[in-house]
């Protein structure tokens, strides 16, 4: 909860009345869609905490060109994702660059799916 969700929200009210005063930002969360993984429901349950946090945080900058929203990378072959994952880290792009590259009227609260692009 500390990596994921309380260090995240310090970095955004550090960062998000920069973007303002600049007239533009984005905000790219990563969050998990990991489910049915007991063993890692501290780690999932973060996750999801980051996935509230941004949605609600989003909604108050509707109208700015400050854009909030979230990337979920997909199941990735790293330390976490272990040997078994799906696909390399490098099966990601472009579609994880997808949210930091909207336009100001673009998508809001949005989450991304890094694997769908």
């Amino acid at each position: 909860m500390r990596v994921n969700v309380f260090a995240v929200y310090e970095l955004c009210t550090a960062f998000i009345p920069k973007m303002l005063a600049n007239g533009f930002g984005r905000v790219v969360n990563l969050v998990s869609g990991i489910q049915d993984q007991p063993e890692l429901s501290p780690y999932s349950t973060s996750k999801a905490a980051l996935a509230k946090l941004t949605e609600d945080l989003a909604v108050k900058f509707d109208d700015t060109n400050v854009r909030i929203n979230a990337l979920d990378p997909g199941w990735l072959q790293t330390d976490l994702g272990g040997e078994y994952a799906e696909h390399p880290v490098e099966g990601v792009m472009p579609g994880a660059l997808q949210p930091a590259l909207v336009e100001n009227d673009g998508p809001n609260r949005k989450t991304f799916f890094a694997l769908d692009e």
